[in-house]
């Protein structure tokens, strides 16, 4: 089978990708656009593959089975290691429900579709995605995918004499057209999906394809046109790496900077200066021939620390997991790689490796599905459910959401953003024995006369607030209204006065009582479940770090505690029933009253609607606070 004479400068290409990439990740505000070194791995990758493919199609060698025997003998080993080291590792320092999203991202990535399952989650530069040690691997599934059917492709158009060219051009079309329309809109789709990236992967199959059979890189142009080929390429990589950042809707037009920088550096051939010099320099080679377990390794290190230490780490210790990346990068590439590459049972080695693979991922999904308890002494799980998931189906659907006793002819309607939806199940339990309770919330949306305040409405918002009116004129018995005041700019007695005006006119009702809802301290949720799991009683304020959340939180209760007025008004504080002066009670005695860093499960929701039961007379007087 052909292999690709060896260029020392590609490797100093893939060395600058996975440095670039590395940086980005370990200290992201040093090199914002270091993510891009991604897209130059696709075409390295488009490239060389590509050019194995073609040349052994022009040789009468090509097979199937050699190609992904060597593809399996490439790829498995170091993500075996990296694999088996991620579910470790968590075992003794994940909190189950880590475990558990560790186990289903190493089935996505044992199975090569952790692209796929980051499509279906979340946005790459979600906060979320810090702790997802194996996101990274979502690279490794848009290869892996475009690499079944690739082949297949270029196997049959070959054999049925259709034109390669033809379907590599309108491929790169095809692929760029939807990558940049739906960059526009769905960023999150744009950047996992094979669909979005196959182009990036085409166009180094493009620049094989005329290597190979046209002799382009050779015979079209001088030495001197393809040193400022080089030169533009290098250009193009620093100043997308500078430019190009997380607001960016990658990768969309922004990603023909990395891409259009691999063509010009590959395309520009080793005897360029840069080539020569820069990329096949001894450093930047050694770097390159162990890029690939570093991009595994460095990720998984980082992204540990990031689950059990939290996101503000000394900058020594990230440069320690970098450095010690690096060794294990190394070490797997001496002891694991080469003796498993230069090993003459291709067959055995294959099969030994897919099986080995098959096994971790199936234990992936067993951890995934016992929710992250595999064998380990842990205390009992906690929930932190907030009772709104059918609501949020009855939103998607354009309607309200109604629940408590249907038959009641007295009403309550709850309404806001997210601090809203976190009280849904606690006041549908409390409350709904006696009310018709409807609910109307999202996330994010001011939900009410936001022109008065001058505030933006987002579509989604307008239009459940729209659906609303249906409310207008009909007699409510209460409203309450719970929104992050503060984050909405309400932060002076004036603006406190119009929201409350606000609240009356909104939705042109009359309620007899009104409900104003405080917002929720942020806390560090994963410090105190870390505490929680593994018995350490450290003090929760140390878990604390959103000083600026509180102070805000506080600031809406000292203009508010005081303020004259209606009598059917009536201000709930959930900052008084959680915390004190030593810190905010996430969990206490096993209860999860936090769902995440801002808030509540119904269980903490529960101790805020208690005080407007009170009021309403609805249910029996109960604890309604912490005991501090």
């Amino acid at each position: 089978m052909y292999h690709p004479k060896y260029r020392s400068d590609i490797d100093g290409l893939r060395a600058i990708a996975v440095l670039i990439v590395v940086i980005y990740h370990a200290f992201p505000t040093l090199l914002p656009g270091g993510f891009i070194g991604v897209d130059v791995f696709f075409i390295i990758s488009g490239y060389l593959i590509s050019t194995i493919i073609f040349e052994n199609l022009g040789d009468n060698t090509f097979s199937f089975a050699n190609f992904y025997y060597r593809r399996i003998r490439r790829i498995f080993p170091a993500l075996l290691l990296v694999l088996v080291a991620g579910l470790v590792l968590g075992w003794f320092l994940f909190i189950p429900e880590d475990y558990e999203k560790l186990g289903k991202h190493t089935f996505g990535g044992a199975f090569f579709v952790s692209n796929l399952i980051s499509l279906i989650e979340f946005g790459y530069f979600d906060v979320a995605a810090e702790f997802k040690p194996l996101l990274h691997l979502w690279s490794l599934g848009i290869e892996e995918q475009f690499y079944i059917v690739w082949p297949i492709i270029v196997v049959l158009a070959w054999r049925f004499k259709v034109g390669l060219y033809w379907i590599i051009a309108v491929g790169i079309l095809g692929s760029f057209c939807l990558n940049f329309y739906k960059s526009g809109f769905d960023s999150i789709f744009a950047f996992f999906s094979p669909k979005t990236r196959a182009w990036e992967l085409l166009l180094g199959a493009g620049l094989a394809y005329l290597s190979v059979f046209t002799n382009y890189i050779v015979a079209w142009h001088g030495l001197r046109l393809r040193q400022v080929i080089s030169l533009i390429g290098l250009a193009l990589l620093v100043f997308g790496t500078l430019l190009i950042n997380s607001s960016f809707n990658y990768p969309g037009a922004a990603a023909l900077l990395p891409t259009l920088s691999a063509l010009c550096l590959i395309s520009a051939s080793p005897d360029c200066t840069i080539n020569r010099i820069a990329l096949s320099s001894p450093l930047l080679t050694k770097i390159g021939l162990i890029s690939y377990p570093l991009y595994l390794w460095h990720w998984l290190l980082l992204g540990v620390a990031n689950v059990t230490l939290g996101q503000h780490q000394a900058a020594g210790l990230r440069i320690g997991i970098v450095v010690f990346s690096f060794l294990l990068a190394y070490l797997t590439y001496r002891f694991v790689e080469q003796p498993i590459r230069k090993s003459r049972k291709v067959k055995l080695s294959a099969f030994i490796l897919t099986f080995c693979m098959a096994c971790v991922g199936v234990m992936g999904l067993t951890i995934f599905s016992q929710n992250g308890i595999f064998g380990q002494t842990r205390k009992p799980l906690l929930m932190s459910s907030t009772g709104a998931e059918d609501c949020l189906a009855e939103f998607k659907a354009g309607r309200l959401c109604v629940m408590g006793n249907l038959e009641a002819k007295e009403t309550i309607l709850v309404y806001g953003d997210s601090q809203a939806e976190q009280l849904s199940g606690a006041v549908n339990e409390l409350l709904g024995k006696r009310y018709k309770i409807v609910f109307a919330f999202f996330s994010s949306c001011f939900m009410g006369e936001s022109q008065n305040l001058g505030l933006k409405t987002t579509p989604q918002c307008a239009s459940i607030i729209n659906s609303t009116k249906a409310l207008r004129g009909q007699k409510l018995n209460a409203v309450i209204r719970a929104q992050q005041w503060h984050g909405y700019g309400i932060e002076s007695t004036a603006r406190v006065i119009e929201a409350v005006d606000d609240t009356i006119r909104a939705f042109d009702l009359a309620p007899q009582q009104i409900f104003m809802v405080g917002g929720v301290a942020s806390v560090d949720i994963r410090c105190a479940k870390w505490n929680y799991y593994f018995g350490n009683e450290r003090n929760l304020k140390q878990c604390a770090d959103e000083q600026p959340s509180i102070q805000s939180v506080k600031s809406f209760i000292d203009m508010t505690k005081y303020l004259q007025v209606a009598e059917n008004l009536h201000f709930v504080y959930p900052y008084e029933k959680l915390c004190d002066a030593n810190g905010c009670h996430v969990i206490h005695e096993g209860v999860q009253y936090y769902g995440n860093e801002n808030h509540l499960t119904r269980e903490g929701a529960k101790l805020v609607v208690s005080d407007i039961a009170k009021i309403l007379d609805a249910v029996p007087s109960q604890s309604t606070a912490v005991q501090h």
